[in-house]
């Protein structure tokens, strides 16, 4: 009942476990697919998978799903917070990291630049300069900076962790500081890193 049988209706190679077509070999389709017929089933594979081609760029080594634990820290003196929400996400393909973070606090200590440290992974750096990775930011109860009009949070390559800045009209940039409002700062960063 089980085993593999080349189909002389077909000429497709079929793979069997209980009597049922589990995987099969199409031949019908030119080069061939490979199909997985069987419910409930789900392909593993221990090494690189290459799409469209065999070459580095053609291959991805890796999907994961994960959650990390941002902290809030100030990149003078670290110092501490006191959260209500901490949470952070991740899915990574090959090289691309997706990340969700959000974070609300009533207090903290820490002084100068607003960081938050826990990303997953360390940002590339991979053209020899210093790479940027800007992410999209929503924030309530947070000092940009004195005349700060526009946020920006931002990672830089070989690190991992996220820096605020707040812009201002002539493109001049300011510290944006970590702030605390007992009735609850907020941020949430959602966006896009290379490793």
């Amino acid at each position: 009942t089980g085993g593999a049988l080349l189909s002389s209706n077909t000429g497709d190679v079929l793979v069997r476990a209980a009597g049922s077509n589990d995987i099969r070999f199409d031949s019908a389709n030119s080069p061939g697919i490979l199909r997985l017929d069987g419910s409930n089933q789900s392909a593993q594979f221990a090494g690189s998978v290459s799409i469209g081609g065999t070459a580095a760029a053609n291959t991805i080594d890796e999907y994961e799903e994960g959650t990390f634990t941002p902290v809030i820290v100030g990149a003078t003196t670290a110092g501490s917070g006191t959260y209500t929400t901490q949470y952070g996400e991740y899915v990574k393909i090959g090289r691309q990291v997706t990340i969700t973070i959000r974070i609300d606090w009533t207090a903290h200590t820490g002084t100068g630049l607003f960081q938050i440290n826990g990303l997953p992974f360390v940002a590339s750096n991979r053209n020899g300069s210093s790479n940027l990775y800007t992410f999209n930011t929503y924030l309530s109860r947070v000092d940009v900076g004195t005349s700060g009009t526009a946020p920006m949070f931002y990672a830089t390559g070989n690190t991992n962790y996220i820096q605020g800045r707040g812009f201002v009209n002539d493109a001049s940039r300011v510290t944006t500081v970590i702030n605390s409002d007992a009735s609850g700062s907020v941020i949430a960063i959602t966006g896009t890193y290379q490793v």
